[in-house]
């Protein structure tokens, strides 16, 4: 009995070991958007500040929460940005978007050592325009010595978060948009 309660406390504090905070900070990475306009020729990018937040990655489940400021939305036309912000995103209600990431899976990887993960799913959940939604996506991780580089996308519906369908001088932007996030994480 006495052996089985060293193994059960030595396998907890081993798994507790192999985890570690990420801290994103906006300057080290981007988020980008893409909207596709009817006709289907136009392609909106937006791109802004990377987020910030920070990211738990443990052996048992991979948590984090990111923050995203709107206001650094640019999509190269100042009219365009202009409508997306106020009249659609409506930022001075709601500045931020935030992900809660409830999982990402590292497929076995051990965050205390250095590694390449291409392509793994994530689970979280949004919060756009006042409303949460769940999503999920893809990630890629590539962790050395302490800097995580972290590679995410998913897509969502704008209708699902209350935004309007924009519409300017007869092009419409599908409800789809696809969010990509590029960051540089610190490792604590």
């Amino acid at each position: 009995m006495k052996n089985l309660l060293v193994l059960s406390l030595t396998l907890a504090i081993s798994t507790n070991a192999f985890s570690a905070i990420a801290t994103l900070q906006s300057g080290n990475g981007k988020v980008e958007i893409l909207a596709i306009g009817n006709p289907s020729a136009l392609k909106i990018k937006g791109t802004g500040n990377g987020p910030t937040g920070s990211i738990d990655f443990s052996v048992k489940q991979t948590t984090g929460e990111l923050e995203f400021d709107l206001e650094s939305l640019d999509t190269g036309i100042k009219l365009r940005n202009e409508h997306m912000k106020k009249k659609y995103l409506q930022i001075e209600t709601f500045p931020k978007a935030k992900l809660q990431i409830l999982n990402i899976d590292l497929q076995g990887n051990d965050f205390s050592k250095d590694f390449s993960l291409m392509e793994t799913k994530f689970d979280g959940v949004l919060s756009l325009h006042g409303i949460e939604k769940p999503v999920s996506g893809i990630a890629s991780i590539h962790k050395q010595a302490s800097i995580a580089d972290v590679k995410a996308n998913f897509k969502i519906n704008i209708k699902d978060y209350g935004i309007e369908t924009p519409s300017f001088a007869g092009v419409t932007v599908t409800e789809a948009v696809t969010v990509t996030v590029d960051t540089k994480a610190s490792i604590q």
